[in-house]
């Protein structure tokens, strides 16, 4: 698949299949906390080792928002998908699939909230690159995990 966010904040579509099995509870973040992630604001270049790349562009929207949009190009010019967003509110993250459990300056875990059954993490590995792991279980029960590899596109 090309696009990471097609696979990560879409996830319903993806492995709606099993019910929702969120073990972990929702981790509580301020306002102030949010705005931690700011490293992830820019646009990227994603690939899976030996994968195809993808391009993706995370803006902050508002104190509370985050931007997310996937692009078939390098040039940003072409959407592949639906741009979505990453909220708080109440004091939980949420995508509309998936809820963070997880939070601190460098790294995010997003859990199933509703039929979706994946998970997903983000680590701020430098200031210009970060990865993504998808969490799943196969048709057998058995845990599967799949690494994409994030580098800053220079603006």
């Amino acid at each position: 698949m090309r696009s990471i966010i097609l696979l990560l904040t879409t996830a319903t579509f993806l492995v709606a299949c099993g019910p929702a099995n969120r073990s972990r509870s929702a981790a509580t973040v301020t306002r102030e906390q949010f705005q931690e992630i700011q490293w992830i604001v820019g646009k990227w270049r994603g690939a899976e080792a030996g994968g195809a790349p993808f391009f993706e562009s995370y803006s902050m929207l508002d104190d509370s928002t985050l931007g997310v949009a996937s692009f078939s190009d390098s040039a940003f010019t072409n959407l592949a998908g639906i741009p979505s967003v990453i909220s708080l509110r109440g004091g939980q993250v949420t995508n509309g699939s998936a809820i963070a459990t997880e939070w601190d300056a460098t790294s995010v875990r997003f859990d199933p909230d509703n039929a979706a059954s994946n998970s997903y993490a983000w680590r701020k590995e430098t200031a210009d690159q970060w990865t993504a792991r998808l969490f799943w279980k196969d048709k057998q029960g058995e845990a599967r995990e799949r690494i994409y590899f994030m580098t800053r596109i220079a603006e």
